[in-house]
């Protein structure tokens, strides 16, 4: 019984060096920790960071990396005192938006016969007045917007009388503006105000008589009698500034025709005149004894 229990010890010794003897030759530390130390964890395994299209060995297979996409930007706030403005539509009526309505220019109504900017009209006027009593022209008009027009004229005139061989020329410019004043649909009170300038000439071909002498007539054509003075040439001329302003109701009876009746005088009116070789007179006058009342029509062009 003794020798039996002898083998088995001796068997059990020689299995327990056998262990020891591979694990050393394995790297293994097999020496046993002391009692009452604490075990530690087991680590976890943790992924290799690859860069993006790279690909990398796993559990279970091959896994291949997917680029993320950027979280986008917060958006910025609007600048202070910036204000979005709002669009306006074909009709010309504003949009309202966050900042208010933006301007849109004011359309003219659908039955409004006004000439557009740009139209240009002309006719013929008949006025009456204390000064120069019945007159007449051909006025010209442009309307460079609904409310404000330019009115030039130019009078150009040569005259001849081959009886009294007197030759009379005159040149007469004239700028004027209309205002609109007021007015409905198609009815316009217009304000006109501007500036003249008026040369006129009268050329005597023939002369004075000459003053008879003793004993001799005087003659005709600047040749004295026998004794006698010859005769002047009388050249007379005359130059005119005047500021017309006058007042006028014009009716369009289509977007291409007018008619108008009104009045008005000049402001001032500057007039120096010179007759041979005398001195020149300056006359100042105007007001209600240059008044005068007109009526026309105008034809406009589109």
């Amino acid at each position: 019984m003794r020798m039996s229990n002898y083998r088995t010890a001796t068997l059990l010794s020689l299995a327990m060096a056998s262990v020891t003897m591979g694990a050393s030759a394995q790297g293994t530390d097999t020496t046993m920790p002391p009692a009452g130390t604490p075990t530690a964890e087991p680590t976890p395994l943790q992924p290799t960071p690859v860069a993006p299209s790279e690909t990398y060995a796993g559990t279970g297979g091959t896994a291949t990396a997917v680029p993320v996409a950027p979280s986008p930007a917060p958006a910025s706030p609007p600048a202070t005192g910036v204000q979005p403005v709002a669009p306006a539509t074909a009709a010309g009526v504003p949009v309202a938006g966050v900042g208010g309505a933006a301007a849109v220019p004011e359309a003219a109504p659908a039955d409004e016969r006004i000439p557009r900017p740009g139209t240009v009209g002309f006719g013929p006027s008949i006025g009456a007045g204390n000064a120069l009593g019945l007159t007449s022209s051909v006025d010209l008009r442009m309307w460079l917007s609904r409310r404000f027009a330019l009115q030039p004229a130019m009078l150009v005139s040569v005259d001849y009388d081959d009886t009294s061989d007197i030759t009379e020329t005159t040149v007469s410019p004239e700028l004027e503006a209309i205002i609109a004043l007021a007015g409905r649909k198609n009815t316009r009170l217009n304000l006109g105000f501007g500036i003249g300038f008026t040369n006129y000439n009268q050329n005597d071909g023939t002369g004075d008589v000459g003053t008879g002498g003793t004993g001799g007539t005087g003659g005709t054509g600047g040749e004295g009698g026998e004794g006698g003075t010859p005769g002047v040439a009388t050249d007379y001329k005359l130059a005119e500034v005047w500021m017309p302003i006058d007042l006028q109701v014009e009716h369009f009876v289509a977007d291409w025709f007018s008619v108008y009746a009104g009045a008005g005088f000049n402001l001032v009116d500057l007039t120096v005149a010179k007759a041979g070789d005398a001195d020149p007179v300056a006359r100042i006058h105007g007001g209600l004894d240059s008044a005068e009342a007109n009526v026309g029509f105008f034809i406009y062009l589109h």
